[in-house]
């Protein structure tokens, strides 16, 4: 019965216009970004490349270290591409001493090290955190007094359903649909990246990206659970959207 419950739930969404305009808004705009960001971070690694070549050039060309002024080359991130957060944690900043090479970061503040002050972008992070979790909400928030004021559910409570498995399977139909929503396009990047940037992905990167993926989907189930509740806290989608 749980199972043919979570069915009808899952199918449901798919039949809602409200639903497919939102997912289709949102592979647009996941294609959108994603395509910026990677754009983004070609440009940061020929940046990347040039300030690197010149370093070794001056050096090459230095008669006294004296003289040569204090390189901080910022190698970009792929991760950054879904957070842009990540480029900051990993070698934004440089940990300079006399005669040796510069290696590892070792601050993360802008506001102490002015060498790189980069302009806020919009990340993946950025369209989960808004208009995924608008998407959440819309199909969420008349999820139960929706189907009360339709009348379906006195019809369902016919069966020898608890109360428990109903909200549950709204719980699990809807994040479930959501998670692949966003799997789909998400895991579909990732494999472009393998193709177009093999060099960059290593144990590291797969890493982030399995744990950005589970850190998301915790997210979006987490906005669902509001959802919900306020639908089961009012008495009509209005009040519950309002």
């Amino acid at each position: 019965m749980f199972k043919i419950l979570l069915k009808h739930e899952i199918l449901g969404l798919l039949k809602s216009r409200r639903v497919i305009w939102s997912i289709s808004i949102f592979l647009i705009l996941f294609s959108l970004v994603f395509g910026l960001r990677v754009k983004d971070f070609k440009q940061r690694q020929q940046n990347y490349i040039s300030d690197t070549q010149k370093i070794k050039s001056d050096n090459q060309e230095a008669k006294n270290y004296s003289f040569v002024g204090i390189p901080a080359i910022r190698k970009p991130q792929i991760s950054s591409i879904y957070n842009e957060g990540e480029t900051h944690s990993f070698g934004n900043f440089i940990k300079v001493k006399i005669f040796i090479p510069i290696y590892s970061a070792i601050n993360n503040s802008t506001s102490e090290n002015d060498v790189y002050e980069f302009p806020t972008r919009v990340d993946i992070t950025y369209l989960i955190t808004f208009f995924l979790s608008l998407f959440v909400l819309i199909i969420s928030f008349d999820s139960i007094n929706g189907e009360k004021e339709l009348g379906t559910l006195r019809m369902i409570f016919v069966y020898p359903i608890k109360r428990f498995q109903f909200i549950a399977k709204k719980i699990i139909g809807t994040i479930s649909f959501v998670g692949l929503v966003f799997g789909i396009p998400y895991f579909g990047s990732i494999a472009y990246l393998l193709i177009a940037f093999p060099s960059e992905i290593n144990f590291p990167v797969m890493e982030f990206f399995i744990i950005y993926f589970i850190y998301a989907i915790m997210y979006l189930l987490v906005i669902t659970l509001i959802g919900i509740l306020f639908s089961v806290l009012t008495k009509s989608s209005g009040k519950s959207l309002i």
